[in-house]
């Protein structure tokens, strides 16, 4: 219509009324353009708002399994070398998880790869995938232990207690002494990662905002003496 409309005035040499045309073409343009832009960015605010708060809830639930979690080892812990220093010959403490004996899992896995870069800040989405992917190599270390508690230590259960033991009855055996402190290690790993979630937690209050990195120092301490530490210290809360 607005284009028969335009022929005619072109036609009549109405050149005040082509113009008008022109604008109301162009002015449709601009208003449609600008209504889909507007939809797809409040489209994109929901899911942004979506994955924020799962984000934040499954970082809030990894946290408060793992708080139960360390409360647990450290009574344990506590309790074994309460035994051991009454002169108690008994097997070494270990741990493991109810039901399907792994750390939770995560939903990072699960989100739109493809949608996340318009959704957070360049540096706050390294953090985030990097928190996660420490997360996943510190559930491979639990893994392990747990393969080594199943095939070594469950089995040696059934025998007199002092199987565990050195020849003179005082320490662990070397295997049995380094599964303890591979536990120790476990535990530290996620206050660790505790305090790493928690700035993340913070920074996803404002996910488009760049902002100081919440990636702790990594740096890894050489053990020059492993014989120093013969019993597991207390883990830490």
């Amino acid at each position: 219509m607005i284009l028969r409309s335009m022929t005619k005035h072109v036609k009549d040499q109405n050149w005040f009324a082509v113009g008008l045309d022109f604008f109301i073409v162009v002015f449709g343009v601009y208003i449609g353009v600008w209504v889909s832009g507007y939809q797809e960015r409040a489209s994109l605010r929901a899911k942004q708002a979506q994955v924020v708060e799962t984000l934040r809830l499954d970082m809030q639930h990894v946290l408060a399994l793992d708080i139960a979690f360390t409360r647990d080892i450290n009574q344990g812990f506590d309790d074994w070398a309460a035994k051991r220093a009454s002169g108690e010959i008994i097997p070494p403490f270990f741990h493991r998880i109810p039901g399907s004996d792994i750390p939770p899992q995560h939903i990072w896995s699960t989100l739109p790869p493809n949608q996340l870069t318009d959704m957070f800040a360049p540096d706050l989405l390294f953090d985030i995938g990097f928190y996660y992917s420490e997360l996943d190599g510190v559930g491979e270390k639990y893994k392990r232990y747990v393969i080594f508690v199943e095939n070594e230590i469950l089995p040696g259960l059934k025998q007199n207690p002092s199987y565990f033991y050195r020849e003179d009855g005082l320490r662990l055996k070397p295997e049995f002494e380094a599964n303890m402190d591979r536990l120790q290690d476990w535990v530290d790993e996620n206050v660790r990662l505790r305090a790493w979630s928690a700035c993340l937690v913070k920074r996803l209050g404002t996910p488009m905002k760049s902002g100081k990195s919440c990636t702790p120092d990594l740096s890894i301490s050489v053990i020059t003496n492993p014989d120093v530490k013969s019993e597991p210290t207390k883990a830490k809360p």
